[in-house]
């Protein structure tokens, strides 16, 4: 973690590893997946298990019930060291929260929730300390953001829903574009079905500004039609709206940012903030 291969993001960052299914695109999540083959070394680098998390030889963080993984020290410092390196480049850099949880969870044991709260208020000033990075906070949960997002707008936070589907879509989005965001997003990844975002693609006080697209991929991924993507991009551009296609799998292989109709569709909407603070 820290520098990463994601594609629409310069770094990755976790308060904690660790998370519970709320949804079909969960079933077969990669972070689950990784945090069981390797996660184990996590623990031997410093991080804390609020419980026991080693089962089997492998780290068992995914359930309502199960533990969560938390950074040590070091790891939460590693930041200002990005936000130095954006302002030295001078250019603003994106950071994408949290790849291996979901920011806003509510954990049904108090004792871990707990400290997911004090995680979260170490993030919440860890954006107010580093205004060279725009924070890309992404959940499956946006319930919960008006119970757990700061008091006041933070200029460098944009907010992101993930919606796999349209369910997901007409049930994540409205929440999402209530709240208050430099920059609202929606990650159509793993894209499960055909999605119409245009309703939520324009509108009076709000709309979104960016959309995140992809075909799950691994050794069990659901497939995705062609025709999915282009109806996405197509209700982009006609409203104007930045559209990322992340990757898709051609002849069983996951291509990244590969090109739809002969054109690569990278686009990311820009920071409305300065490199430096003023």
């Amino acid at each position: 973690m820290g520098k990463t291969s994601i594609e629409w993001c310069h770094y990755t960052f976790n308060p904690w590893i660790g998370c519970t299914h709320v949804s079909p695109g969960c079933e077969h999540c990669y972070a689950e997946g990784l945090a069981s083959r390797v996660g184990g070394t996590w623990v031997t680098k410093g991080w804390r298990p609020s419980g026991q998390a080693i089962e089997r030889g492998k780290l068992a963080v995914w359930g309502q019930r199960t533990p969560r993984l938390f950074a040590p020290g070091e790891y939460l410092q590693q930041p200002h060291a990005w936000n130095r390196a954006a302002e030295s480049a001078g250019e603003r850099r994106r950071v994408f929260v949290a790849s291996m949880a979901d920011p806003l969870e509510l954990h049904a044991d108090s004792a871990v929730a707990r400290l997911q709260h004090e995680y979260r208020a170490q993030l919440w000033q860890l954006l107010k300390t580093t205004p060279a990075l725009d924070w890309l906070l992404l959940t499956k949960r946006p319930e919960n953001a008006k119970q757990l997002l700061p008091v006041g707008e933070l200029p460098n936070l944009w907010l992101g829903v993930t919606a796999e589907d349209q369910r997901r879509v007409d049930e994540r989005i409205p929440i999402l574009l209530q709240l208050p965001a430099v920059k609202r997003f929606v990650s159509y990844e793993p894209a499960l079905s055909a999605i119409e975002l245009r309703p939520y693609l324009s509108g009076p006080s709000s709309s979104l500004e960016w959309i995140i697209a992809g075909a799950e991929s691994g050794p069990r991924a659901r497939s995705a039609d062609l025709d999915w993507f282009r109806s996405v991009r197509d209700q982009c551009t006609s409203a104007s709206v930045a559209f990322f296609l992340k990757q898709l799998i051609v002849n069983n292989k996951k291509r990244s940012t590969p090109a739809l109709d002969g054109e690569r569709w990278t686009q990311v909407p820009q920071s409305p903030l300065p490199v430096r603070a003023e």
